[in-house]
């Protein structure tokens, strides 16, 4: 499994146990886009966010 930027940057802080990888139990604030925005590099200018969730509650959701 690759080790994320992420991880090495909660490793670095000392905080592996709370942040750096999606897990149960640890923070993390997470985008979901309408596209997927690594594929075509032309659709970027289309790609909507379709929900957000900041420090466990959803912020955004683009069905409400």
């Amino acid at each position: 499994m690759p080790i994320s930027a992420a991880h090495k940057a909660a490793y670095m802080m000392g905080m592996e146990d709370k942040l750096g990888s999606l897990e149960a139990g640890k923070l993390a604030d997470i985008n979901v886009f309408s596209k997927n925005i690594f594929l075509h590099e032309e659709d970027l200018s289309s790609v909507e966010t379709a929900l957000t969730i900041f420090n466990s509650e959803i912020v955004y959701d683009k069905n409400d």
